[in-house]
């Protein structure tokens, strides 16, 4: 850290690293929507008899995608890269959106 480069490969760095820390729970989020999705399928066009099990399934799912993101929102704090914050920003609002 002594010299003006290695400042900046140490920042670089740090802010990859905020970056990759926000990518992970970004992803789960993804993935718990496609969830959310299967399960309000199977709810609506599924066996009648097990309709509470799909729409616990979906609640738990919503719940999973709003954790995931609030996580997501907290490493977003630290990231200087504007551009990637607000591409991550504006992707977990179309995904919010149609939770609700």
């Amino acid at each position: 850290k002594n010299t003006d480069e290695e400042k900046a490969a140490r920042t670089a760095a740090i802010q990859q690293a905020y970056k990759d820390a926000a990518m992970v729970p970004f992803e789960i989020g993804e993935l718990a929507n496609q969830i959310f999705d299967l399960a309000e399928l199977a709810s609506r066009k599924g066996n009648q008899n097990l309709i509470t099990d799909g729409i616990i399934a979906a609640i738990n799912a919503r719940a999973a995608v709003k954790s995931a993101f609030l996580n997501v929102r907290i490493n977003l704090s630290g990231i200087k890269d504007e551009s990637f914050v607000a591409e991550l920003t504006s992707k977990m609002y179309a995904i919010e959106k149609d939770l609700d």
